[in-house]
């Protein structure tokens, strides 16, 4: 019985039956994927690379936000809050199709909260700063 009980338990401790067979190590692969981007779109801003950070988006986001349109957003956001000082993931959220990453950034005055939606192909469809 003691036999069976540790084979059980081998089962069910194994990485493989931990990650699941039903894509969940997709999942993960994604959605730290997308925390990478976040990071990285929120550090993009920071360091005043807006281009480079327009190219995270999705088709249509990238149509209607331009890096100068991006740019003239973040100078308004350090003209409230102050010099931008540290950003770092908080949390992940579900909203309909989109995985939302939220980002808590501090600047000198305060902190801001990032929330940047991604689409199932991982680009950025949207984001919000408050």
């Amino acid at each position: 019985m003691t036999k069976k009980l540790k084979i059980i338990s081998l089962i069910f401790l194994s990485p493989n039956f931990l990650i699941g067979c039903d894509g969940s190590e997709e999942i993960i692969k994604q959605t730290n994927e997308a925390i990478e981007i976040a990071t990285g779109f929120v550090g993009h801003l920071a360091e005043g690379e807006f281009t480079v950070a327009t190219q995270m988006f999705d088709d249509k986001v990238r149509e209607e936000l331009s890096a100068e349109a991006l740019a003239e957003t973040w100078q308004l956001v350090t003209e409230h809050f102050g010099p931008y000082i540290e950003h770092e993931f908080k949390e992940i959220e579900s909203l309909a199709q989109y995985q939302v990453i939220v980002i808590d950034a501090t600047f000198v005055e305060s902190h801001v909260t990032f929330e940047i939606s991604f689409d199932q192909d991982n680009q950025i469809a949207g984001f919000s700063i408050h």
